[in-house]
């Protein structure tokens, strides 16, 4: 989702009679310029908070308004640089990834007592460690399927694994829909921290972790290492922990998403199992490397 707003409605509405000064690609407002907004109408960075969203997001959340209300807000405003409408023109690929997403939430069940479930238990998760509306079982491939949510809680596709006959998960995953940007997210209290996991299954671990503690942590699946980079923050978010696999190839994700939260003025910490393992459900296990 790209909406794009006009930067000076946006300024005069927010910031009238604020010191502003400018460059080539953007508008700096007060003193220091600490606040800057793209001239294109994309991005808006406050380096004082540590905040850095959409214009469009930080208009939705100064006004306390939904993802539609939000847009009709702007409608109405005339702060809109483009067609909202024209912003899901899709092309035959788009088209293809959309019936193909729908065609799989057409055969979705509650994951219930299905093989999703004894695969979770066999991983040592317990029953009340996994959330609702959040992971499905689809009958007819016999996939364990889990949502991926975008920056508006939208369902823009689904990881999906394999059950087979042992109980066992085969790899690799498939994704239906899109995954860039997105997220599985496990808990949402609404809390300026976030934990940022590799796998469902470490999710749901750390999760299990907390709970027994008496603990709620808000925790996001990244849908693999590639979306360490990708995935979008909340502008109210202030420290992010990371969970990578305890390897080199998880050392050098960290240290490339530890600079990409860095740019974003984030705090930023790692957590580990005990040496011996590779990730906290391997631990869970007794699993050594």
């Amino acid at each position: 989702m790209n909406i794009l707003i006009n930067p000076l409605l946006f300024i005069d509405r927010y910031f009238k009679g604020a010191i502003i000064t400018q460059t080539t690609r953007e508008f700096r407002i007060g003193n220091r310029g600490s606040k800057c907004i793209l001239k294109d109408g994309s991005g808006y960075f406050d380096h004082e908070e540590g905040n850095f969203t959409s214009i469009f997001n930080e208009i939705k959340n100064r006004e306390g308004l939904s993802t539609p209300e939000a847009i009709q807000f702007c409608k109405d405003n005339q702060m809109l640089l483009n067609n909202y409408e024209e912003l899901y023109s899709s092309t035959p690929q788009d088209d293809y990834k959309v019936k193909r997403l729908r065609t799989l939430e057409e055969t979705l069940v509650p994951m219930g007592f299905t093989k999703a479930h004894e695969y979770l238990k066999k991983r040592g998760i317990k029953d009340k460690s996994i959330p609702e509306n959040t992971i499905y079982f689809e009958t007819i491939s016999n996939l364990l399927c889990h949502k991926i949510t975008n920056l508006f809680d939208e369902v823009i596709g689904y990881q999906t694994f394999q059950i087979d006959s042992r109980i066992n998960k085969i790899k690799p995953p498939k994704i239906f829909g899109s995954c860039k940007g997105g997220k599985t997210p496990l808990t949402n209290t609404g809390s300026t921290q976030l934990i940022l996991v590799e796998g469902l299954e470490d999710g749901l671990t750390l999760h299990q972790t907390f709970l027994a503690q008496k603990q709620i942590r808000d925790i996001w699946v990244m849908i693999g290492t590639s979306n360490f980079m990708n995935v979008e923050i909340p502008s109210y978010i202030r420290k992010i922990t990371l969970v990578l696999d305890n390897d080199e190839a998880g050392h050098k994700v960290f240290e490339k998403a530890k600079e990409r939260f860095s740019l974003m003025n984030l705090g930023i910490s790692r957590i580990l199992p005990d040496p011996e393992y590779k990730d906290f459900n391997d631990q869970l296990r007794g699993i050594k490397k």
